[in-house]
């Protein structure tokens, strides 16, 4: 009775369905600084035993930030997949040509219930180009999607006299990229006045701020 059982469940297995990935990048040509979104989807047989073990990358001259990761299911051949998608906001920080390759990921899923397997997928060559836009090729450059700035002024009395002071702030704020491109500038100062400059301070993650 084991030695027939044994090619049962052994064809069983053969039979199993292998989880699915899917990896992709949008858009695949992006100014310098502003983001394209890599999306990594897992999808298992059954459901995930686990959280899928997902790779560090961190190509050079590129940030990456994690965006979300909502679950979801899709049928396919009469069963339902269980899985999970990954996306990644990708700032290259100079022209040129990126790729990401060489990663893997790891997804524990209940193959046939309550048995569980492991399979470890390779992702797949990710490639992808950035640019300085021709018209700004000589100029200082700065990759967003708007720009403002802003001034208040803040006195220590309503009426000034000799000696006091008066707070000066600028705030500069971009969207549309990543966010250490704004860089407070120098102020100057009129005459009669004493400088005494603040060191600038980051309050979110498209904004900074000169005092």
């Amino acid at each position: 009775m084991l030695g027939s059982l044994a090619p049962c469940a052994a064809h069983a297995q053969e039979n199993t369905p292998e989880p699915i990935l899917r990896v992709t990048l949008d858009p695949p040509c992006v100014v310098v600084r502003q983001a394209a979104t890599q999306r990594i989807e897992v999808l298992a047989p059954n459901y995930k035993t686990a959280p899928p073990k997902l790779p560090e990358f961190q190509p050079c001259n590129v940030l990456t930030r994690q965006l979300r990761s909502p679950y979801e299911s899709e049928e396919r051949d009469g069963l339902t997949d269980g899985g999970v998608w990954f996306d990644f906001a990708i700032h290259p920080q100079e022209p040129g040509s990126y790729a990401i390759s060489g990663l893997t990921i790891v997804a524990k899923y209940a193959a046939d219930p309550p048995a569980t397997r492991e399979a470890t997928l390779t992702l797949p060559r990710i490639a992808f180009q950035t640019f300085i836009p021709h018209v700004a090729s000589d100029l200082p450059f700065l990759a967003a999607g708007s720009l403002s700035n802003a001034l208040t002024i803040n006195r220590s009395s309503d009426r000034l006299e000799t000696g006091n002071a008066v707070t000066r702030t600028v705030t500069i704020e971009d969207r549309g990229h990543s966010y250490d491109a704004v860089v407070a500038g120098e102020i100057c100062c009129l005459d009669g006045l004493m400088l005494y400059p603040a060191q600038s301070s980051l309050q979110t993650p498209a904004r900074k701020e000169s005092t």
